[in-house]
């Protein structure tokens, strides 16, 4: 079972880049990196698409959250900080940043 999660988070994560606007294949590839314990996903995923979007944009805060939420599972602090404060500031209610910035 978990070898066909993992080939759908890699689908998927593949999709994210094709169409980095679709917001349902990035946020799959990232629970399924939560539910495989795959953390290169929760960064990479997040990490493939988060350059397409610009501040006035719709979902940007989100994009940073997520990839705030990755950095910090891969122990990459200060990226982590970096992304979440940049979430926090366009978006303060972001649940992603909120919580990775609490694991900090």
């Amino acid at each position: 079972k978990q070898w066909y999660q993992r080939r759908v988070a890699i689908t998927v994560g593949h999709i994210s880049r094709l169409y980095p606007y679709d917001l349902h294949s990035m946020n799959l590839g990232f629970i399924l990196g939560l539910i495989t314990g795959h953390n290169s996903y929760l960064r990479d995923i997040p990490l493939s698409v988060v350059d397409r979007y610009t501040p006035d944009m719709p979902f940007y805060g989100l994009t940073h959250g997520k990839l705030c939420f990755g950095y910090a599972e891969n122990a990459q602090y200060p990226l982590a900080e970096k992304c979440g404060r940049r979430a926090m500031e366009v978006f303060p209610l972001d649940s992603w940043a909120a919580h990775s910035m609490g694991h900090m």
